[in-house]
């Protein structure tokens, strides 16, 4: 109600003669100069007449002609255009300078007296001979820091559907953008955001802190509440910028982050500075299926962590969220087979429907969501939904639905396109502004995270408590992978690759088994890694991050079992390195 009152005796009520409003005082900006010139010589040659002594025979007896004193010289022909120009030049820059969108606001009201003049939404009587205007729409308009606020009478009159749709021609007239509309008993009250361009940032400034990511200024991924992000564009339209952005943004937050490159192509670079990135056939199903059961695992102890309580998220346990990233989703699937498929698409639909309360959630991206591979409404439960770049009709009813009533503009700047943040709204949407050569790899470096040592990895089964419960997920996954016919014996090779690499770090006797479990597995001692951790000054979230692990596994380590005297020493040296 409060807003209401603000915007009704702050804002410009829409006139009939406001149709030709921009014209009125672009006349006043050119003859407002020449009358200011006029004006001064005037002036100029009334001192003239009162200083000559002959005033009074030039005003009261007519004695004087006024051709003696008003004499206009050869140079006033050259000086009045020079200097109406530069007189016309100054007003423009003061009214740009001191009154900024004056003139945007002016041209408002004329379009808008005019949308409602041209459709004939007023009533009008004709008096002798004379058409009369008895009834004109009641319509405020107010514009404050590139938002366009517009309110409009409820009257429930022949003219209230046209009322309710008002923003399918104010989009197109002004060029804004929609961004919020609200029925109420008396007015209808639109916002709209103005030269929407102007709200795009830089990577610097994308933010994501509290299960919410900024990609544009008073626009909001909040994937606690809107999981899940659909993102479409072809070839140049900045897809692949836009997804390296979320990627660095979601990894400084913490999050831990999975990428599944099938075509090898941008993202699979990221192989060099993050663990998890995949772009083999059968590692990023194993993950997608992995990913689904570390889903259902988290729910089983979900419920008896501290902090819980009926109706809170993950964040409330302290749990970190995890992001599965599909680059070229549709492309992935053509090269499955039917039932493959179909199996891999049950699990994704699964964890988009589940996942959002433990933190579990899904980047897909695609040139062109084929409805094949989101079946079962498996695309509604995307709450992000991006189109960037050029794209058809039929593109844009694929990836908002065809329900979306909305004129779509294609313009060729790259990262620009359109956004459905589910709030019934789809309007213009510009990705933050990468500059020329930024170097992500180099960024996503200096978080230290680190690809390349396995023995501080997540998923080194030799030195994690629970190793038998990851081997038998993996043997799970195993067995999936082989009743959907595609098993091959690429886990084997990746067990043994791990072992083999991290058999560097463990002792001599690693071949003597009672040796081996001493060493390897946890004896009680005094140089936990724990005290390691404070002696160092690290918070828990911070250590996890250094050595590439989740914040739950640092905590499984630190309460349960310490580290050999050794690995232990390998890990003290190396955060001696980081801490330096």
């Amino acid at each position: 109600m409060w807003e209401t009152i603000c915007l009704y005796f702050h804002a410009k009520k829409i006139r009939y003669w406001h149709r030709n409003l921009f014209w009125i005082f672009r006349l006043l900006r050119f003859f407002l100069p020449l009358s200011l010139l006029l004006v001064w010589y005037g002036w100029v040659v009334a001192r003239r007449i009162y200083f000559s002594g002959d005033w009074q025979g030039f005003l009261l007896r007519g004695e004087v002609s006024w051709q003696e004193y008003v004499l206009v010289p050869w140079w006033i022909f050259l000086a009045v255009p020079i200097v109406w120009g530069i007189s016309c030049i100054i007003w423009e820059i003061l009214f740009d300078r001191l009154f900024p969108g004056w003139y945007s606001r002016r041209f408002h009201l004329q379009q808008l007296s005019r949308m409602i003049v041209t459709n004939g939404w007023f009533d009008r009587r004709s008096q002798q001979g004379k058409e009369r205007i008895i009834w004109f729409p009641r319509i405020f308009y107010r514009m404050e820091q590139g938002t366009v606020f517009l309110m409009v009478e409820n009257t429930m009159g022949r003219y209230q559907s046209q009322f309710l749709t008002l923003q399918q021609k104010v989009e197109t007239g002004i060029l804004c953008e929609l961004m919020g509309i609200e029925v109420g008993e008396r007015y209808i009250r639109y916002r709209f955001l103005y030269q929407l361009e102007r709200c795009r940032i830089r990577i610097e400034q994308v933010l994501c802190q509290k299960g919410s990511l900024l990609l544009m200024e008073g626009v909001e991924w909040k994937f606690d509440k809107q999981p899940h992000a659909l993102i479409v564009g072809g070839t140049g339209g900045g897809k692949t910028f836009l997804i390296l952005t979320l990627i660095e943004s979601l990894l400084k937050a913490g999050a831990e982050v999975i990428v599944l490159d099938p075509k090898r192509a941008d993202l699979s670079d990221l192989g060099q500075v993050i663990p998890q990135v995949y772009s083999k056939k059968e590692e990023m199903i194993s993950k997608v299926i992995q990913f689904y059961f570390d889903m259902l695992d988290t729910y089983d102890r979900y419920k008896h962590m501290e902090g819980y309580y009926t109706g809170c998220n993950y964040r409330a346990v302290g749990l970190s969220p995890h992001f599965l990233v599909f680059d070229e989703y549709v492309a992935f699937m053509d090269m499955l087979g039917y039932s493959t498929a179909d199996k891999i698409m049950t699990y994704l639909r699964k964890i988009a429907m589940l996942g959002r309360q433990v933190g579990y959630f899904l980047i897909l991206a695609c040139q062109r969501p084929d409805a094949k591979y989101f079946a079962d409404g498996m695309r509604d439960q995307f709450h992000l939904r991006i189109a960037l770049g050029r794209n058809s009709e039929m593109g844009y009813s694929m990836v908002f639905g065809s329900e979306v009533k909305k004129t779509f503009l294609n313009r060729d700047i790259p990262g620009r396109g359109y956004v459905d943040r589910n709030l019934g709204i789809v309007h213009e949407f510009y990705a933050p502004y990468v500059p020329e050569g930024y170097d992500f790899l180099a960024q996503m470096k200096k978080l230290g995270f680190c690809s390349t040592t396995p023995i501080l990895q997540e998923d080194l089964w030799t030195l994690e408590r629970g190793a038998e419960e990851e081997l038998r997920l993996s043997e799970r996954t195993q067995r999936i992978l082989m009743d959907m016919g595609i098993y091959s014996d690429s886990l084997e090779r990746q067990k043994d690759v791990r072992l083999e690499e991290s058999s560097s770090l463990l002792p001599d006797d690693r071949n003597d088994e009672a040796g081996y479990e001493n060493s390897i597995f946890v004896r009680e001692t005094e140089r936990s890694l724990k005290s390691l951790r404070e002696s160092f000054h690290l918070t828990q979230s911070e250590c996890a991050k250094k050595l590439g692990i989740s914040r739950q596994r640092l905590s499984d380590y630190e309460s349960g079992r310490g580290l050999s005297q050794e690995v232990e020493d390998r890990l003290r040296s190396q955060m001696e390195k980081w801490c330096d």
